[in-house]
């Protein structure tokens, strides 16, 4: 098992080796074992599955598990079942591993009992418990639900205590179901509590659990109307999680275009999640574009939304509101190629005297498709290469085939010990569209900068790699371009 692990670490393992390895830890994990080894088959897992997508878009040369490799029925179950584990460490690492596993928008479908314990358990005089708990919770929910469960702090839902009487008594309930007795009804009658937290708190369990059920479909979007704004911001979410129909549309339309920020965040990821239906948003989000006193984070966003719904990208470039350019420009990347008149004005931000906008409109302009050499001298001028998001939208730039490659080239000459070690990497991720610079790359295998060489030796392993495996290299670059946010 020992030398698994460590070649598990160095990607030199045959796939059925990692199947193996997978079914032995899931086995251990589904016995009793002590929690340190839990912890540590956990953690095992973990590494396998950050491998398995950062290293397969590293370093695809190497043996990584498939992304796949954890997506089994039965791994999912196991994981589930130790958010219930009686130690908190082991409760937060499963719950660590869960996430990944579901997607960053997929909801995942926790019991209503497993939802119920947890709930319950906050109640108990144990902060460590407490704090396993929050972090499952928060972890396993979408994006915008974890003011339910948390805000500053531990403790639901507003900071250090349970903020109401009320809610204490509502999780001390939930604490009394024994495993016998079905939670439903406790989170039902809480969608009819004088408590807004309560309510709100409701909404959340239900979506998470019971979304599925048409009573409760009806009884949780009866409230989008709510006095409390938390409560209608916890259905906005809900109608998120459920099928878009005449109901949920009704209730994103109308949060979209009132002026209350909070609901607006709520219907905005709605609308992304939505994203197969999001035409029928498209009114709202232009109203929103064009509405000067949402702030930064709704224009933006509605933006984002502008842009993949296929409206004139020219429209997400606010004229009245310079702070909001470079997230606005941020929304016109990937939307495939732009019109003149798009890149001209694109063009002319790349000589801002704001960095920020620099930087943004020459990714902008690079991705519209303007002109390769114009765009990559710009980005190697504007972006800070010392941030590793910067590095790393420059390698998705070359994977995309839209960097003028010769000028990337003669960064490895610049006797910059840094630049030189930045370049091998956007080389290596233009794959066999850089095999003019491998002479070069090779021969600085042997620079004595350590750093160099080992990007060189790197950058030729990647080159080579992907003119032998042609199809496995497309898939590769597919995952690469997928990503937003490594």
């Amino acid at each position: 098992m020992k030398e698994l692990e460590k070649r598990l670490d160095s990607g030199t393992m045959r796939q059925w080796e990692y199947r193996w390895f997978v079914g032995r830890c899931v086995g251990e994990l589904r016995q009793e074992k002590p929690v340190r080894r839990k912890v540590e088959i956990l953690d095992l897992l973990q590494g396998l599955a950050a491998k398995s997508g950062w290293g397969r878009r590293l370093k695809p040369y190497k043996s990584w598990a498939p992304s796949t490799i954890l997506d089994g029925e039965q791994t999912t179950a196991t994981l589930l079942n130790l958010l219930a584990d009686r130690d908190g460490d082991v409760r937060i690492a499963a719950a660590d591993l869960l996430g990944p596993l579901r997607g960053y928008h997929r909801p995942l479908s926790l019991s209503m009992e497993t939802i119920a314990r947890l709930l319950g358990e906050l109640t108990i005089e144990n902060g460590r418990l407490q704090r396993a708990n929050l972090h499952v919770l928060t972890s396993l929910s979408l994006r915008g639900e974890e003011i339910f469960i948390q805000q500053d702090g531990y403790g639901p839902p507003s900071g250090g205590e349970l903020s109401t009487l009320a809610e204490r008594e509502f999780l001390g309930r939930l604490h009394d179901v024994s495993d016998s007795q079905d939670p439903l009804p406790v989170f039902l009658g809480g969608l009819r509590e004088t408590s807004a937290g309560v309510r709100a708190i409701s909404v959340w369990a239900l979506g998470m659990a019971a979304r599925d059920d048409p009573e409760v479909q009806s009884k949780v979007l009866a409230l989008a109307d709510d006095d409390d704004e938390s409560v209608r911001v916890a259905v906005i979410r809900f109608a998120a999680r459920i099928p878009l129909d005449p109901r949920t549309e009704r209730i994103i339309k109308k949060a979209l275009t009132q002026r209350n920020r909070n609901c607006c965040r709520a219907a905005l990821l709605a609308v992304e999640e939505h994203a197969g239906d999001g035409a029928a948003f498209r009114d709202a989000v232009a109203w929103i574009l064009k509405d000067p006193v949402l702030d930064w984070w709704e224009r933006s966003q509605s933006a984002r939304m502008w842009a993949s719904l296929g409206g004139e990208p020219l429209q997400t470039l606010p004229a009245d509101r310079r702070d909001l350019t470079p997230d606005a420009l941020h929304t016109l990347e990937k939307i495939g190629p732009g019109t003149k008149e798009l890149l001209g004005k694109v063009g002319r931000l790349m000589h801002s005297d704001d960095p920020r906008v620099q930087e943004s409109a020459a990714y902008a302009y690079a991705w519209l498709g303007g002109d390769k050499e114009r765009a990559t001298r710009a980005l190697l001028a504007a972006v800070d290469i010392s941030n590793i998001n910067g590095r790393m939208r420059l390698w998705q730039l070359a994977a995309a085939d839209r960097l003028w490659l010769p000028a990337i080239d003669e960064e490895l000459e610049s006797g910059d010990a840094y630049r030189q070690g930045l370049a091998p990497g956007v080389l290596a991720f233009a794959g066999e569209k850089a095999v003019a610079a491998l002479p070069h790359l090779r021969a600085l295998r042997n620079d004595p900068d350590p750093k160099v060489a080992e990007a060189a030796s790197d950058a030729v392993k990647r080159i080579e790699w992907e003119i032998k495996h042609p199809k496995e290299a497309a898939k590769v670059r597919e995952e690469v371009l997928s990503w937003e946010e490594w």
